[in-house]
């Protein structure tokens, strides 16, 4: 190099980065980058499982949260509906139906258990057909305790007609009485299907 001169020395010296900076770039550079490059792609491997997990986490919380209602909602539900075999769950809500009209000062003058329906989710709708007679009070009082009371029941239809006549008031104190009628409706699970008849 000393018998060079200046110029061929630097000439030579452009060379030696030139021919370096590939070889750099080659052996340092590109390595660096594809470690960064896996390592980003095991990043987001990371993330996108821990996203998975915490979704799987919140969804576990919340169907628990969601079997814990249901089941509390179940516990009381099921002490409201008529249940056992189908004729004694429809002629509990017979003498259901009696008790409430009773205690409403109601006098009831027909009460028929008129069928049974299947509904979805193994539910039975149990009705019965009652008749009577009572002042407007009396009947008021029923509706709400036939629709509000301690069994699952829903008056599905209603009829009501005055009674004429002086004979039909109360001591003559000018009372009108009604006459009632009603489909109510009990809802139950039964252990056997309606309508279906026991081996013999």
């Amino acid at each position: 190099m000393s018998s060079l001169g200046s110029r061929d020395r630097r000439a030579i010296r452009i060379g030696v980065a030139v021919l370096i900076a590939p070889l750099v770039l080659t052996l340092a550079v590109r390595p660096f980058g594809s470690a960064l490059e896996v390592a980003r792609d095991r990043l987001e491997a990371e993330a996108s499982l821990y996203r998975r997990e915490a979704a799987l986490v919140e969804s576990a919380v919340t169907m628990d949260s969601l079997w814990q209602t249901t089941a509390t909602t179940l516990a009381r539900v099921e002490g409201r509906l008529f249940s056992g075999e189908a004729q004694l769950a429809a002629s509990e809500l017979s003498a259901y139906a009696a008790e409430v009209a009773r205690s409403s000062q109601l006098l009831l003058q027909t009460n028929e258990v008129i069928g049974a329906e299947p509904l979805d989710g193994g539910l039975v709708a149990y009705r019965v057909q009652l008749a009577g007679v009572g002042d407007i009070v009396s009947v008021v009082a029923l509706l709400l305790r036939l629709e509000t009371g301690a069994r699952l029941v829903r008056v599905e239809r209603l009829t009501l007609q005055r009674q004429d006549g002086p004979d039909l008031h109360d001591g003559g104190d000018g009372v009108q009485l009604i006459s009632v009628e009603a489909t109510v409706a009990g809802y139950g699970v039964p252990t056997s299907a309606p309508g279906r008849e026991r081996a013999e």
